[in-house]
């Protein structure tokens, strides 16, 4: 069976020796991997899709960069998130963004390689940083996470 990839944990490995040439990128990927959090948080921290860290990865894992630490459990069930729920978190993000906030919500969470209507609960604080990302300022940011978190 293969392992989801947002589910995966990796780690910095020793460097090798010899010269490396990262991107801006490989090196935001690296910041993060700290063995304890997995690729699917890291993704939304850094607003990438599954797609473009699964890319880093592979790059970082070519050139020794890093290790996997472990998959974590995927569970058979879990609680998804009320409809009612991201219907607020759409009205919160609209106070920033205007009517785009569905178009982002949406693509946000397909991004993320979830639906719209079975989003699980336990990825929340990955959506909302990658939505809070498309928020222009850090005090408007701000200020959509903490009323997402009202909510919580």
């Amino acid at each position: 069976m293969k392992a989801k990839i947002e589910t995966l944990i990796f780690k910095r490995s020793d460097l090798p020796s010899g010269e490396v040439s990262l991107t801006v990128q490989m090196l935001n990927v690296l910041g993060k991997l700290d063995g304890q959090t997995n690729v699917g948080i890291v993704a939304g921290q850094l607003n990438m899709s599954l797609i473009e860290i699964r890319d880093v990865l592979m790059k970082l894992g070519k050139m020794g960069l890093v290790t996997l630490v472990q998959q974590q459990p995927q569970k058979a069930t879990f609680k998804v998130v009320a409809p009612s729920f991201l219907t607020f978190v759409e009205k919160q993000l609209a106070q920033h963004m205007g009517p785009i906030a569905q178009l982002l919500i949406t693509e946000t969470i397909e991004s993320m390689g979830e639906a719209p209507g079975a989003f699980p609960q336990n990825r929340i604080g990955e959506l909302i940083a990658a939505l809070a990302a498309n928020v222009p300022g850090k005090e408007k940011q701000d200020e959509f996470i903490n009323s997402i978190r009202l909510q919580l």
